[in-house]
């Protein structure tokens, strides 16, 4: 439909920890199955981001600002995403240092 947002925003607001130990031999995995369409797009990241100091009240970034940036950007090509979000963490983080490594993965799976 015209006018209508390419990709919908769906917050499973579920996050697991990494385990940094090996794995015992009895570590169980879980698999998950939901439905999507051409429409949606997911996005992984570390806490790096989430957590980094910046802004004009020495904050961090937080998942807020994260969500609100995927919605903002939601329609633009990956690459065009990649940019604007590079460029709103360099401008948040100013003089601040990198607390952390940061990851994102966006991607839009193909049906």
């Amino acid at each position: 439909m015209a006018g209508e947002p390419r990709r919908r925003h769906r917050d499973q607001g579920r996050s697991r920890r990494a385990r940094l130990s090996p794995l015992s031999a009895r570590t169980r995995f879980s698999n998950y199955t939901f439905p999507f369409d051409a429409r949606d797009s997911f996005y992984l990241t570390t806490d790096g981001l989430i957590d980094q100091i910046g802004g004009p009240r020495g904050r961090s970034f937080g998942k807020r600002r994260f969500k609100d940036l995927l919605r903002k950007l939601g329609d633009a090509p990956m690459r065009e995403q990649e940019v604007s979000l590079r460029k709103a963490l360099e401008k948040y983080q100013g003089d601040q240092l990198r607390r952390d490594d940061l990851t994102v993965l966006g991607f839009i799976p193909h049906a």
